[in-house]
């Protein structure tokens, strides 16, 4: 469909746009550096026409490569699917319930389709969000969710296979003239490493070996995403549900009804159909995704369609009665390691300031509303004096994340009373607000 295609690189220029990022350029340099090294050793050392075997074992080796390759680049061009802009269900029509069951997005004038999510740094709404990944310079999403899969399954495969060939390689070598005499391995001077070419041979061995284990980690994290048809947001959405029906005085859950022991029932995810059915639903052999990405989702006994996207209008009301107002006492002008804040504030700065959420600079002053804290940096969005005429894309740049210390110091004490009036429990720690 034509949103899926809004994500994808169809063009040269559009490929090379996309490519022209640190994340992928770093990635094809370690993809391409390992193969190459270790394809001059496997032709050296196991010449392909010299056995059947050797043929085997250059052609497996070929297949990794060519299996990497495709998955990276399939993952990195077909993007993750976007919603379409200005989009809204066709089954919905009263905007009251559309305001209660989905999200609006003012960048993007259209309602958030269940399940998806909008990433600041591609700037439109992504189906089936599940983080925005710097190497391959997009968002893993509905679309390229299995191709994104296959590629962590396959690298470290293939960067293991090379670090076997290499140490082979570099053993012999450094060895061969004490303990292997009679060995079947080449003895010529061409087979033989001088001492650049250990030196680039342990270079390449770091890498294979950094590579396999960072990414066959990442791999089992997506496994277990895909065995429970969570992604990584859906996972903190169920979490700050249970977080939401624990605050006694959310007011937002009143008009639940309560179970026998007098609490409001728990939140049920509505898309775990099983692990076979959630494994299907996204490895194929095709690996293309099922579905159209924006309400046609299988879902669990008794769930409805919107059920995510209500929890979540609830767990944004409820952080608007938790938010706290805060002022401006010291610049910060969005540098990536303040140290004039302190060495913790400038070494322990959240994740996801490194990934898709930003920094926001600030001036003396100002007003905002914080939402959230981690450690020595709060979240929040600037107060504008003249909020009616605020555009979409001044709303977008006035989030993010910026130093503690710039807010006034007693805002914790000032705000307590408008929380606690507000039924809320004041500002908790990350991941406990949306």
């Amino acid at each position: 469909t034509y949103f899926f295609q809004d994500s994808s690189c169809r063009t040269a220029k559009q490929r090379l746009r996309r490519v022209l990022h640190w994340g992928p350029l770093i990635a094809l340099f370690i993809i391409f550096y390992i193969a190459i090294y270790t394809s001059r050793l496997l032709l050296i050392w196991w010449p392909p026409l010299k056995s059947h075997s050797n043929l085997l074992h250059v052609a497996v080796y070929a297949l990794e490569y060519y299996l990497v390759m495709s998955t990276y680049l399939k993952a990195m061009f077909w993007g993750p699917g976007f919603v379409p802009i200005g989009w809204r269900p066709i089954d919905l029509t009263d905007d009251q319930q559309l305001k209660s069951l989905l999200q609006w997005c003012s960048i993007c004038k259209g309602y958030k389709a269940p399940r998806s999510h909008h990433c600041s740094r591609c700037g439109r709404c992504v189906t089936k969000m599940d983080h925005h990944c710097p190497w391959i310079n997009a968002c893993v999403g509905h679309r390229n969710h299995a191709q994104f899969t296959y590629f962590l399954l396959f690298a470290p495969l293939g960067c293991l296979h090379s670090a076997v060939i290499v140490s082979y390689c570099v053993y012999y070598t450094l060895f061969y003239p004490f303990y292997h005499q009679d060995s079947e391995f080449p003895t010529e001077d061409y087979a033989m490493m001088n001492l650049w070419e250990v030196l680039l041979a342990f270079f390449c061995l770091g890498l294979a070996l950094g590579t396999t284990i960072a990414v066959g980690a990442l791999f089992f994290v997506q496994l277990k995403s895909i065995l429970r048809n969570r992604t990584g947001i859906e996972f903190w959405i169920c979490d700050k549900a249970d977080y939401r029906l624990e605050c006694r005085h959310d007011s937002m859950t009143a008009h639940l009804s309560i179970d026998e022991a007098g609490q409001p029932p728990k939140f049920q995810y509505p898309y775990d159909l099983g692990r076979m059915r959630n494994f299907k639903q996204v490895i194929n052999w095709s690996g293309r995704p099922v579905g159209n990405g924006l309400d046609d989702w299988p879902l669990a006994p008794d769930c409805g369609k919107y059920d995510l996207t209500k929890e979540q209008v609830l767990q944004k009301a409820h952080k608007a009665s938790t938010a706290v107002l805060a002022s401006v006492i010291r610049a910060y002008t969005g540098t990536r390691f303040p140290i004039s804040f302190g060495l913790r504030t400038a070494c322990c700065q959240p994740c996801s300031i490194w990934i898709e959420e930003k920094r926001l600079s600030l001036s003396p002053g100002q007003r905002l509303i914080v939402t959230r804290a981690h450690g020595e940096w709060l979240y929040g969005q600037l107060l504008l004096a003249d909020e009616q005429s605020q555009s979409a894309r001044d709303a977008s740049a006035s989030r993010g994340w910026f130093p503690k210390k710039c807010a006034m110091e007693h805002w914790i004490d000032s705000a307590a009373a408008t929380a606690g009036d507000n039924g809320g429990n004041g500002l908790v720690k990350d991941k406990k607000v949306q």
